[in-house]
């Protein structure tokens, strides 16, 4: 057996040693197996070559791939012809599933029956299976986008918002009131802005381009992914399954156009660089062994023994061009999000600590890190930092409390909610089937472990309650391939068609489940045209110091000018003001919008918001269809601005001064 292997230093002016050694071990004579000695380090990788396989005839894969091949050419028509069918006026509590045709869902059928059937040694290798992915991704994320016509989530239009402040001001206010996070962490927003100048186009013309950010990103997503399961294993069925089973159960909806999909793209670039041309790797000869390189190596199988793809060497200048983006996406990642600085220190600092990488990384993330606390977003830091310090250690209690509520909810809300979770509970039971059933196999996944766990001390802050699901998605990129080793855990395993029919069940429901928890909520987050219509008119006109009560936060909001108004959204105030509020709507709303200092009063009711308050059981069903009736009955309010799912009131220019209600919970 014959191997070399090169060392690869960076450090082209960079402030730290060398970046990692890249392990070249494919042996010339073509043996079965060839191992690559890396001390507490080192992987066994298998040549492709093996002379005592017997070749597969030609036939053996020919039909899978026509079957395939045609499974993907009629599941595109069928795709395109059910979208002109889909009628957003017919959504329910289940989300856009209740609209969906059926030509759609046979497509997603045939998508699901089609990838089955790459599942093999042969087909997995080539690109037909991504064809069937690449397919999957727009069926799921540009259905929507396609269907509803305008941009998905509130929150989604608040980002435009700070990217419209920084086109009429052109920067940020590190010292905002409202909306403060984001320009402490304005990366992708300042970005964004320089975009938008440069095509001269602005809030609406902008919402129609990014709604299409979740067809754009997860494509990406699984191209980094692809790299990082190629360093995990050398069986491409794995690989090509792992990323099935990420796109179908990343449900929590964090994709779309805002710095955490953003970032989250990045993470997964700098994890597939640090797991390949920057890892660390040191060789040793196989033929004399040192003691102390026995001991390393014995404590490296402890940790990771595992096949892998042939890794290609890279000269200096490209090692050194590999550390260099790392270093600028740890950067771009730390000025633009909160949270992903965070899990991507706690990632390559387990990494590191397993002899896998340098901790060079480590230092330079946390360095980057307390610097831009320190310093960029001092403002946001010095202002939020006795809360965050209190908070410290609630981070489980916080996530269980924000778990939805199935008593107080609508039918329809209860089986999304029960989707999600079944989904979730689903992937991580099959990672734990398929990380035992590797581990029996002689298996030591030591970096796909640590990086699973890595963000699990995250649990110790509350992150507004969502932290359960951002540590779910930071994991499930390593449950997933966990997942797909539950199928596939040894090259031998797993080749009978019976394996490729269960997976092609199991994979349609996870894209059922997918569309069920992902968009589940489409009835209060999916926003009419008209009504995007009559919010534009409202964020246009509205002079500063205007007082806007919103029937909830759950429409489109805030996307242009928003520093001039201040919000009152009935949703969140507490339960007696609630109360009052449906009982008086005219007197309360009248002595809120009455205060003198008010240069604009609106009330502002549409449809995302009605079904918003009754999905989410706010108040009693119905509740804002009365309120709206009582202002229409009222002599003291007027429509000035209304379409068929949306409503601006003002009070009539009669009704004079009342002084503000003690109990609002008024805010910018």
């Amino acid at each position: 057996m014959t191997g070399k292997s090169t060392s690869r230093a960076a450090l082209l002016f960079l402030p730290w040693p060398t970046a990692g050694q890249v392990a070249q071990s494919v042996a010339a004579t073509g043996f079965a197996e060839v191992e690559t000695l890396a001390g507490d380090r080192g992987p066994v990788q298998r040549s492709r070559k093996d002379p005592e396989a017997k070749p597969q005839p030609a036939a053996v894969d020919r039909w899978p791939r026509l079957l395939s091949w045609g499974c993907l050419l009629a599941a595109v028509p069928l795709w395109l012809a059910g979208l002109p069918r889909i009628d957003p006026e017919g959504l329910t509590d289940y989300g856009i599933v209740s609209i969906l045709p059926w030509q759609i869902w046979l497509a997603l059928g045939f998508i699901a029956v089609g990838f089955s059937l790459t599942l093999t040694a042969k087909l997995a290798r080539g690109p037909l299976p991504y064809l069937h992915l690449l397919a999957l991704i727009l069926m799921l994320h540009a259905t929507p986008a396609i269907a509803y016509g305008t941009l998905r989530y509130s929150w989604a239009w608040k980002h435009i918002g700070i990217v419209d402040f920084i086109q009429r001001h052109g920067t940020v206010d590190r010292f905002a009131d409202f909306l403060p996070a984001y320009h402490n962490w304005p990366g992708l927003f300042l970005v964004s802005a320089w975009i938008a100048n440069a095509l001269q186009v602005h809030s609406l013309e902008i919402s129609n381009a990014v709604r299409f950010t979740p067809a754009i990103l997860t494509p990406l997503f699984v191209v980094a992914l692809t790299f990082i399961y190629r360093r995990f294993t050398d069986d491409p069925r794995v690989i090509v399954a792992a990323s099935w089973i990420f796109v179908t159960g990343n449900w929590v909806g964090q994709d779309y156009y805002s710095p955490q999909g953003t970032t989250y793209l990045f993470y997964l670039t700098v994890v597939a660089l640090c797991l390949g041309p920057l890892r660390r790797v040191a060789v040793e000869s196989a033929a004399a062994p040192t003691r102390l390189g026995r001991l390393r190596r014995f404590l490296a199988s402890l940790v990771w023994r595992a096949t892998e793809m042939p890794l290609r060497p890279i000269g200096r200048w490209a090692t050194a061009g590999c550390s260099l983006l790392v270093t600028v996406l740890i950067i771009a990642t730390t000025a633009t999000h909160q949270l992903t600085p965070i899990a991507l220190f706690l990632s390559l600092a387990g990494l590191a600590a397993i002899g896998r990488l340098s901790w060079s990384y480590c230092i330079l993330a946390l360095v980057v890190e307390i610097g831009w606390l320190l310093y960029a977003a001092a403002p946001f830091v010095y202002g939020q930092l006795g809360d965050e310090l209190y908070n410290v250690g609630e981070g489980i209690a916080a996530a269980s409390n924000r778990l939805v509520d199935t008593s107080i909810v609508s039918a329809g809300r209860v089986w999304v909610v029960i989707a999600g979770r079944i989904l979730t509970v689903g992937i991580g039971l099959a990672a734990a089937v398929g990380g035992l059933r590797r581990l029996l196999g002689g298996f030591r996944d030591g970096p796909a472990i640590v990086l699973t766990l890595a963000t699990l001390p995250l649990f110790g802050n509350t992150y507004g309650g969502e932290i359960l699901f951002r540590v779910y998605l930071f994991a499930l990129p390593f449950l997933s391939f966990f997942a797909a080793a539950m199928f596939f855990p040894r090259p031998e395993k797993g080749r009978w068609l019976a394996h490729r029919a269960v997976f092609a069940v199991l994979g349609f429901l996870a894209a059922f489940g997918f569309l069920m928890s992902n968009n589940g909520k489409d009835r209060q987050y999916s926003f009419t045209r008209d009504e995007v219509a009559t919010a534009n008119w409202l964020y246009s006109n509205a002079p500063p110091d205007t007082l806007l009560i919103e029937g909830s936060r759950g429409y489109p909001s805030q996307f242009r000018n928003y520093e001039n108004f201040v919000y009152l959204p009935i949703s969140e105030e507490k339960k007696p003001v609630r109360e009052k509020i449906i009982a008086r709507p005219g007197d309360i709303f009248a002595s809120w919008l009455g205060d003198a200092k008010w240069q604009g009063r609106y009330v502002v009711i549409t449809a995302s918001q009605k079904a918003y308050s009754d999905a989410e059981g706010i108040m009693p069903p119905g509740s804002l269809d009365d309120i709206e009736r009582a202002l229409l009955a009222s002599s003291r309010f007027v429509i000035v601005k209304a379409s068929p799912h949306a409503r601006i009131f003002t009070l009539h220019p009669t009704v004079g001064a009342m002084g503000p209600w003690a109990d609002a919970d008024i805010r910018r």
